[in-house]
């Protein structure tokens, strides 16, 4: 982004600089776009509720929701920084707009145009995409006997029989009942000495 032309970047110790720079440059007629993760966020709050919120200036601020999990929302998270995030901005009156599809992307433009037309603050929440492709179980064994070597496997009802089907293999255990305690003590003091993967997990 430095070296890009259609840029002018603006470099600063902490974020909360950032919003004060931002406001400063919306007084002068400039337009700018913040660029933080959550935790800078959170470390801004005092300056974005006097210099955003109380000063009425339209800073816009692309936050990244480092470690939130794809296809979770941001308030059932299990990181404390994350869940906390949307309930502060709702706190401060604060619109805000989680961005983690490709549909989710037409509402920039239109968000910041709307702050700037409201003299009010704006958050764009960059969340990441869930991944809703699965593998199905015998695409699994493949990938599986591809890559082993020494690795003790143990398989459970139909995936025992494709196992053997898809990767014969000395070192692979397989259950068929539903009572298996000796198998678990064959598989605890094997997997002592060679390793273990299971499949389902």
């Amino acid at each position: 982004m430095l070296k890009d032309p259609d840029f002018k970047v603006v470099q600063v110790c902490k974020e909360d600089e950032g919003v004060s720079i931002c406001s400063a440059l919306y007084c002068t007629g400039h337009r700018s776009l913040l660029l933080m993760q959550y935790t800078g966020l959170l470390d801004s709050v005092n300056a974005i509720r006097a210099s955003a919120m109380e000063g009425e200036n339209p800073v816009c601020m692309m936050v990244g929701m480092l470690l939130k999990e794809p296809g979770i929302k941001a308030t059932q998270s299990k990181h404390y920084g994350v869940r906390i995030v949307e309930p502060v901005l709702d706190a401060m009156g604060i619109e805000h707009h989680m961005i983690e599809t490709p549909d989710a992307i037409a509402a920039i433009v239109p968000s910041i145009e709307k702050a700037y037309a409201s003299e009010k603050p704006v958050v764009l929440l960059i969340g990441t995409e869930a991944k809703m492709s699965v593998m199905k179980r015998d695409e699994c064994l493949k990938v599986l006997a591809r890559h082993r070597t020494d690795e003790i496997v143990v398989a459970v009802f139909t995936a025992a029989q494709e196992l053997l089907q898809i990767a014969p293999h000395e070192l692979n255990y397989t259950f068929y009942g539903l009572d298996g305690p000796g198998f678990l003590a064959r598989t605890r003091a094997c997997a002592g000495e060679a390793g273990q993967a299971r499949y389902p997990p």
